[in-house]
């Protein structure tokens, strides 16, 4: 048997070290042989070395063939371009709860601020990696059942997995158009509007948010396969903090199909089949799912005792081309606002999911 190394650059999240080694410990490990062992070792050593100290998300994919000629390829690791390694919410291995279960139906979001300051928004952190710049943009309208309100608006410096040829702005260069969002009055206080650049230099074209006010964010952007994503934290000076993570996996289908798998029991077979790994496809543990419709599901995370409530939602698609797969988990203790978000989140995932 012989092994292959293929790596992969794509400018996304910071890489850990630990995450790196962790990677290089499994290839290593799963390789026959000692010429196999000493081809990882000195063809992945430099790419290995230089992306923990850069901020480039490296991905790693070693695949096993036979020396004859074999089609009989497996993939032993791969690893999205976009996911965070060290995402504040993703233990995954958090609260005893309830699924929160979103009960509005979809509706259109169709963005117009008032005029965008440059005040950034003070950070003071003990967080390891840099943070993105963020920047208040004075106010955006959003328009819904109960009423209209003005929500802050926040630009959040993103990372992207493609060449941009001028500086991408931190915050839109026009108003943005009214926001509709399905948002409870009671509420309206508690959130704020976060827009992402699409990677187009000074433009209003972005990726628009709406979580909890005043938190700060530790990851944004937008990848090579079109995979996007924001997570915003409470605190970064603590361990235990609220976040709240939004995320939909672009033309990565090894991404999609695994995520597929590993939230949607009934398709967890399916996953494995269309995408086989080493080590299998598995649901994540302490699961406990709502099921909404064929598409989607609600969830909650069992977690340790003293942490936060974890709740998310889920839309896939995968009976045609292209597949999709969306995700916005919340990890808060006040469980009004987590179905409040989810709510929103729940009607945007369906509506691209619906749209392609």
């Amino acid at each position: 048997m012989a092994i292959f190394v293929l790596v992969l650059m794509a400018i996304t999240n910071p890489t850990k070290p630990e995450y790196v080694s962790w990677f290089k410990e499994k290839a290593v490990d799963n390789s026959d042989g000692f010429i196999a062992k000493s081809v990882i070792s000195l063809l992945g050593d430099p790419f290995f070395e230089s992306s923990t100290r850069s901020t480039n998300l490296v991905f790693f994919t070693v695949f096993r063939s036979d020396l004859g000629g074999s089609d009989n390829i497996s993939v032993l690791g791969l690893f999205h371009n976009f996911l965070p390694l060290k995402m504040p919410i993703g233990d995954n291995q958090s609260t005893t709860s309830s699924a929160t279960k979103p009960l509005s139906k979809p509706v259109n979001s169709t963005p117009k601020p008032s005029e965008p300051s440059s005040t950034s928004v003070k950070q003071t952190t003990t967080h390891a990696d840099p943070l993105p710049v963020m920047k208040s943009g004075g106010t955006v309208k959003v328009i819904g059942k109960e009423g209209t309100f003005e929500l802050p608006l926040l630009g959040v410096q993103g990372l992207y997995g493609f060449p941009v040829n001028t500086e991408p702005s931190i915050l839109p260069d026009a108003k943005l158009p009214d926001l509709h969002f399905d948002l409870p009055a009671n509420k309206a206080d508690q959130v704020a509007v976060y827009w992402v650049n699409a990677g187009e230099g000074s433009t209003s074209k972005g990726n628009i948010y709406l979580a909890p006010k005043g938190w700060i964010a530790t990851s944004a952007g937008i990848g090579a396969d079109g995979s996007t994503g924001l997570t915003l934290v409470s605190d970064v000076s603590t361990k235990n903090q609220q976040s709240i993570s939004i995320r939909t996996d672009g033309n990565c289908i090894g991404c999609i199909v695994t995520d597929i798998g590993e939230y949607f029991s009934d398709l967890n077979q399916w996953a494995n089949e269309n995408f086989p790994i080493s080590s299998g496809i598995h649901l994540v543990d302490g699961l406990n799912v709502s099921r909404i419709d064929d598409h989607t599901i609600a969830y909650s995370v069992q977690q340790s005792e003293g942490s936060f409530e974890t709740n998310g939602v889920v839309v896939e698609r995968h009976e045609s081309r292209p597949f999709f797969f969306g995700k916005a988990e919340i990890k808060t203790q006040d469980r009004e606002l987590a179905t409040t978000v989810l709510n929103i989140y729940l009607q945007q995932l369906t509506q691209i999911r619906t749209s392609n």
